[in-house]
C-alpha cells in the first residue's frame, strides 16, 4: 500500500486519467481524494482537504512561502492524531515527532558524542528541508523550545551557537500538527479561547481547525 511504502508511481495513462477528471469532474474528484485519505477516520472532509493542501504547499512566489503550517485541535479521541499520523505516511520527505519527548534544539540541531568528541548534526526540521515535520501533542512541548521551534519556522532557518560549536542552516519546512485544548478539555468560545500556545506560537500556523468526534449529526 501507499502507507507502506511512503511513494507511489502513476503511469503515463493514470495521470492523465486523473487530470481529466479533475477538469471535467472536480467536485467528485476532490471528494475521491478526500475519501482516501485515513479511509478509517470517516468524514472530516474540512481537515483533509487542509492536510492535503499543506502537503502539496503553494507555488514558489518571490517574498512569500509556499509552505502552509496547520495545526488540528481538538479533545482526545477526535481523531486529529491518526490524520496527521496519516499524512506523515504519504508524504514524499517527512519525520514525525512527539512533542513531549522533543526539545526544539534536538528537532533543530544536537549534539552527538563520537568517541568523545562533540559534533553537532542537524536535527529532523533541518534534514527535512523542502518536505514536512508532523508534531503530535504539540502543546506538551516546553514553552521554551516551542520559541525556538516558532523562530525556526518565521525565519525558514535554524541557528545554533554554543560551546564553540556553531550551526545555521535552511529549514523551509511545513510543519503539520495536532494539539489538545487547554486543559485537555473543550469549552465554550471560540477556537482562540481553547487554545494552549501564546501569540507568538499561534500566528505561526496558516491553518487552525477543531476536530470533533464524529455523530450522527454531524
Amino acid at each position: 500500500s501507499i502507507e507502506n511504502t511512503h511513494s507511489v508511481t502513476l503511469t503515463k495513462k493514470e495521470l492523465e486519467v486523473a487530470k481529466d477528471m479533475s477538469l471535467s469532474e472536480p467536485d467528485e474528484y476532490i471528494d475521491k481524494l478526500i475519501e482516501s485519505f485515513c479511509p478509517k477516520i470517516y468524514g472530516r472532509k474540512l481537515e483533509k482537504l487542509a492536510l492535503y493542501l499543506s502537503l502539496l504547499g503553494g507555488s514558489q512566489i518571490e517574498n512569500y512561502r509556499k509552505e502552509s503550517h496547520m495545526m488540528l485541535i481538538g479533545e482526545a479521541d477526535s481523531g486529529k492524531s491518526e490524520l496527521v499520523r496519516f499524512a506523515d505516511q504519504i508524504a514524499d520527505l517527512s519525520s514525525i515527532i512527539d512533542g513531549s519527548n522533543a526539545t526544539g534544539v534536538g528537532v533543530l540541531f544536537a549534539l552527538d558524542d563520537y568517541d568523545g568528541t562533540k559534533i553537532l548534526r542537524s536535527g529532523a526540521m533541518i534534514l527535512n528541508n523542502g518536505g514536512h515535520i508532523i508534531v503530535d501533542e504539540y502543546d506538551k512541548m516546553p514553552k521554551q523550545e516551542q520559541k525556538k521551534f516558532n523562530q525556526a519556522m518565521e525565519q525558514q532557518r535554524a541557528t545554533y551557537n554554543k560551546g564553540g560549536h556553531i550551526g545555521n542552516a535552511e529549514c523551509k519546512t511545513t510543519v503539520i500538527s495536532a494539539c489538545n485544548p487547554k486543559n485537555e478539555r473543550w469549552v465554550l468560545g471560540d477556537i482562540i479561547d481553547n487554545m494552549p500556545f501564546d501569540p507568538s506560537t499561534i500566528t505561526r500556523f496558516d491553518v487552525i481547525i477543531r476536530t470533533q468526534k464524529e455523530v450522527a449529526e454531524n
